[in-house]
């Protein structure tokens, strides 16, 4: 993970083919054909001569603007996101991926939806999150408590 101008982004480069290619869009350093830096194992072997030299060339890009440049070359790279990253992210927003829901005393809010999504058994949410105490009596309940244990005990402060 390293710092951009405006956030940061998770590097991936397992495969020799995806380091080329972000070896070009880097422009092609020279130091990139040095020999510490030839395969993979010797780049992990002298990660600490590398990383300064990412680090710096990274620190000048943008977040999106380095993604898309590695996606377009099939770089696996990752922008790390804040919570207001994925609120306004145009893709969560495309897949219908947050959902408002209104709860009684929260009020209504945007929440994460389904992680999948299924043609033939929709996801919905068929209620908000329960208030404190709201199932006491079910619960309590299947736990052999009377209602009128179940009061006294509401009015001691115990539940």
């Amino acid at each position: 993970t390293m710092q951009c101008k405006d956030g940061y982004i998770y590097l991936c480069c397992i495969e020799e083919h995806q380091w080329r290619n972000f070896v070009e869009i880097m422009g092609n350093p020279e130091w990139a054909e040095m020999e510490i830096f030839k395969d993979r194992l010797v780049r992990a072997l002298n990660w600490d001569a590398l990383k300064p030299l990412l680090e710096e060339w990274v620190s000048q890009q943008t977040v999106l603007d380095l993604y898309r440049k590695a996606q377009a070359k099939r770089v696996p790279f990752a922008p790390v996101s804040t919570m207001g990253d994925l609120l306004n992210s145009e893709h969560l927003k495309a897949r219908g991926f947050f959902v408002e829901i209104a709860q009684p005393v929260a009020g209504t809010h945007k929440y994460p939806g389904a992680p999948l999504k299924f043609a033939r058994t929709p996801w919905e949410i068929r209620m908000p999150a329960p208030t404190m105490g709201q199932h006491n009596a079910e619960v309590f309940g299947k736990l052999g408590i009377t209602p009128t244990r179940l009061d006294e005990l509401k009015r001691k402060g115990v539940i």
